[in-house]
Parts: C-alpha cells; structure tokens; sequence
C-alpha cells in the first residue's frame, strides 16, 4: 500500500512538472512580464510610457483612453491616438474641425494662408512668413523682370520643371527642392518689403533700389561652382543649387540656422564686389581689410544689423532675429584681418 501512495505522490509531482514547464516553445511565462519596461512580454497587449494603460488594473491589458492598437506596419504593441474621437493625445496637434484660421486634416493643423501654427493654434504670421506663404502677383513679377533680368544659363541635361506658384511653392518640383526662379521673385518681394526705419549705411536708397541700381540683373547658372559677380553685362551670378535649396522656404530653417534671409545678403554680397573686392592676404582673399571701406563683408554686416534693429517686430520671429544677430557677429569677428570696429549703429 505504501508503494502505492508513493508511486502516485511521484506522478502527481512529474504531472505538475511538466505542467508548468512544458509551455510551447517560445512562450515566456506571463507572471514574469515587467509592465512597464517598454518590452512587449508575455501576456501583454501593448507595453510603452505613452499610450498604454500601465497602471491599474488594466496595466499593459489595453490601450489607455483616447488611443488604439497600431496598424500592422508598426512594431507590435504600439498604442497610437485616435484620430476622429475629438481628445488630443500624443502627438496629435488637433481633434476637431473648430480650428480658427484653419482646419484640421488627419489631426494635424492646416493653417491658411497669413497664418502660421504656435501653440496649437493658427497665429497671424509675421510679415517675411506671409509673404512666403504667398505667391507673386503677375504685376510683382512684370516689375521685377522690368528692374532685372533673369535668365538661366547653362541648362542641366534634364529640362526644368515649368513655373508654377502655389502658396508660395511651385507644385511641379518635389518637397526637397524649390523652383530657383520663384525663389528669386521671392527673395525679391521680401527685399521690397524690407522697410528699415533708419537709412543703410552706404546708400540713402531702400535695399531693392540699391540693389537695382548695382546690377542689371540674375543669372542662375547650373554648372556654377560658386555664386560671384559678375558677368559681361553685370549680372550676380547665383549658383543654381543655392537657389533650390529647400531651405529657401523658410526666412531662417530652424535645424540648420539659413533660409531666404542668407539668399538676400548673398545678393547683395555679390552686388557690392562691382565696385569692391576682398583686399585682406593675411589668411585668405575671401576677407576684406576694415569694415570701414564698406567692402562685400561691411555691407552683409550691416544688411544683419538692420535686420534685426531697424525693422518692425512682426517682420520676423524673435528666433529668427537671434540666428541673424548671431551670424552678423560672426561676420564681424571673422571676416576683418585688421580694423572690425563699426562705424554706424
């Protein structure tokens, strides 16, 4: 009798045995998941520190209010926001269709045009956004084909895409890249815009006049190595890639600190090397002497510090008057071999 009852406590161990350790291969045991540890383990719908209901009684059981499992192009486990259920959650910017100056679109804020987002809300634009939300008006672009002439020279193999303008951008070239004759109008309806409210230094003209009256016009070369003035006929030559940088959508590009503003001042940089040219040998002939014979480095110098001293407040972000400011100290610093000491404030 005892080895009977021996026998079946023996089987009843290695019963129990085999129940706990024999689980399909590859199946962890659900009571050592660790919610929480940004891991998807056993026994766990979704497991991440937005989205998932990580505490509770429902921890990592469910995604938390407001989001749902992910598509099956996610990883597995991924709770994303619902769009459509009016509550903003994660990285949603909106929910609802209520949006003032704008609209909502697959909860992203879709503002218009002279608007632009802060907040999560669509804010009046400063002057330079709103002009380059914008296009140029067929009598904006009668002037500046009557005040300079721009023409493409030394035409890639493939042909340019035709011109177009909408909100600003031209439709028929992709997201990375700008029409480099609608960047032109524009730089140049900016440069219009541009109403200091003291004088520049080296012209009682605005910018655009000056400008105007320094070169005939633009040639955008495609094989250029380098933008310089200036041709036969006295035309800035611009390297055809600066104008199709993408950055040229914005006034100053947050991540990379250049925009439109750096276009204008390589105008005019480029302009004023009609009449003077870089003097310094000490480093290298790209610098000029002193800032006081108003070379191509005195001029960008200034355009900067009128930039961000001389014009209205809403022309530009706070932000983008810091990067100016910072870039003008620089060229002051950097690009004099002898006298940087600024003669006008």
């Amino acid at each position: 009798m005892k080895k009977v009852m021996l026998g079946v406590i023996i089987l009843s161990v290695l019963a129990l045995f085999f129940a706990v350790s024999c689980a399909p291969l590859g199946q962890a045991d659900a009571s050592t998941s660790v919610c929480g540890n940004r891991k998807l383990e056993a026994g766990e719908v979704c497991d991440q520190l937005a989205g998932c209901a990580l505490s509770g009684l429902d921890k990592c059981q469910k995604c938390s209010d407001g989001f749902r499992l992910g598509n099956p192009a996610l990883p597995q486990g991924i709770c994303v926001p619902i769009c459509g259920d009016g509550k903003i959650k994660g990285g949603e910017e909106c929910d609802t269709n209520n949006i003032i100056n704008g609209r909502c679109e697959s909860c992203r804020i879709m503002c218009n045009i002279g608007f632009s987002e802060k907040d999560n809300a669509c804010a009046a634009s400063t002057i330079v956004d709103s002009i380059l939300q914008s296009c140029p008006t067929k009598k904006e672009i009668a002037m500046f084909n009557a005040d300079f002439k721009i023409e493409s020279v030394n035409p890639p193999v493939k042909p340019r895409n035709p011109y177009e303008c909408v909100d600003g951008k031209n439709p028929n070239y992709p997201a990375d890249r700008r029409d480099p004759k609608l960047t032109v109008y524009q730089a140049l309806r900016i440069m219009k815009a541009m109403n200091f409210s003291r004088p520049l230094p080296w012209t009682k003209l605005s910018l655009y006049d000056w400008l105007k009256s320094s070169v005939t016009g633009v040639q955008i070369d495609a094989y250029a190595i380098n933008s310089r003035c200036c041709s036969d006929n006295k035309m800035i030559i611009i390297k055809e890639d600066v104008l199709k940088s993408w950055t040229n959508n914005y006034w100053v590009e947050p991540r990379t600190g250049t925009g439109i503003s750096g276009l204008i001042e390589l105008f005019s940089h480029e302009a004023r090397h009609r009449v003077r040219h870089h003097n310094c040998e000490k480093v290298t002939e790209a610098d000029d002497n002193s800032i006081k014979e108003m070379g191509a480095w005195a001029i960008q110098y200034y355009i900067e510090y009128w930039m961000t001293h001389y014009l209205p407040d809403n022309f530009q972000s706070a932000y983008e008057r810091q990067v100016i400011d910072g870039d003008s100290k620089f060229i002051l610093a950097q690009r004099f071999c002898k006298d940087n000491i600024p003669e006008y404030y």
